[in-house]
């Protein structure tokens, strides 16, 4: 049965390259599809999640400098561009847009670029790395559908490096807590009070465990 998987760049519960643990791993065929800029619940995106019928081949490098995506795919797109986004400057692995239990905006934003056409249907697109950030990109495909519609695909999304900012855990090591924001030893009221702004809460958050992702536990 033909599979569609669609996701969110900037999801508060899932890393975006979480499918490199378990799509090679699923019945064929599968395809993916990334909404960029949007949160867990794909608001304003609705309207985009659709199944798809091109087939495609993806392959990904990485070198000590740069990542590479190489796609190919089985008809020619209508449209094909690359998105791509940068975290923080904060040494946190964390493409959220938002964090909800301490309600602000993370703003990882992601923008897109051209792809460059290799010719019979390949595509690549190579991104340098920035020192101390990771950088997250991915191909976007749109091609001609049945009754007028558009219909939309992607590859996985490619971080680099491919690396953590904190060791492996396992097992009850994994189990960790929210830690709250403070500010000069008081905790603010989150339901009634102002937000609390993303400078405060990275000022305290360095205090409590984080993730091997580098988001707070």
């Amino acid at each position: 049965m033909p599979k569609m998987i669609v996701s969110a760049t900037g999801d508060e519960f899932f890393l975006p390259d979480d499918t490199h643990y378990y799509f090679d791993d699923l019945p064929q065929p599968t395809y993916m599809m990334f909404c960029e800029n949007a949160e867990h619940t794909l608001l304003g995106h609705h309207d985009r999640i659709m199944s798809n019928i091109a087939s495609l081949f993806v392959s990904i490098k990485t070198t000590n400098t740069t990542g590479t995506i190489m796609l190919k795919t089985s008809k020619t797109p209508k449209a094909i561009r690359y998105w791509s986004a940068q975290t923080l400057h904060d040494g946190r692995r964390d493409f959220r847009l938002v964090v909800k239990a301490f309600p602000y905006i993370h703003p990882v934003i992601w923008g897109d670029g051209p792809v460059e056409d290799l010719g019979n249907n390949e595509y690549r697109v190579e991104l340098n790395k920035v020192p101390g950030d990771w950088v997250g990109f991915y191909i976007a495909m749109t091609f001609d559908g049945p009754m007028g519609k558009i219909l939309e695909m992607t590859t996985e999304i490619h971080i680099i490096p491919d690396t953590f900012p904190f060791p492996p855990c396992h097992g009850v090591a994994c189990k960790g807590t929210l830690v709250p924001p403070t500010l000069h030893g008081s905790t603010p009221t989150l339901t009634t009070g102002p937000v609390v702004t993303r400078s405060v809460w990275l000022a305290h958050e360095k205090e409590g465990n984080a993730r091997s992702d580098g988001t707070t536990k």
